[in-house]
């Protein structure tokens, strides 16, 4: 329990209950995992890491997967609770904008520090 509210798993929904005791269903499909985040880190890894030393790649590669995964938890975890508080249209309005917008914000400022302090100037040129 935590801020008030109760979870549970069940397969491939998850349950919130408000304060009140009202249970709020979530499914979580294929496509609300952020799948698509993982790509986009791929593709920018891809581009980003050429010329860059193994150690500097492999530092990168783990802290943008460790990130990114940690965003995406984030991310549903926030939905389920706007689900439980606000109720399901503010849930599915950030699950469809702020929920993207999260992971744009994470990559940039990701690169933004990988550049600066991993890769460092004319690390990956």
């Amino acid at each position: 329990q935590i801020l008030g509210l109760h979870a549970a798993a069940a397969g491939s929904q998850l349950v919130v209950w408000d304060a009140g005791g009202r249970a709020t269903n979530l499914f979580i499909s294929w496509n609300c995992i952020g799948w698509q985040s993982l790509v986009l880190l791929g593709a920018s890894l891809a581009v980003g890491l050429r010329g860059a030393s193994t150690e500097a790649r492999v530092q990168v590669f783990v802290i943008g997967l460790l990130g990114t995964v940690l965003v995406n938890m984030v991310r549903v975890a926030i939905v389920c609770v706007l689900a439980a508080v606000a109720g399901r249209t503010p849930a599915l309005i950030f699950h469809d904008y702020a929920g993207t917008l999260m992971t744009v914000i994470w990559l940039f400022a990701f690169w933004f520090g990988s550049q600066r302090w991993i890769l460092g100037p004319g690390e990956s040129e």
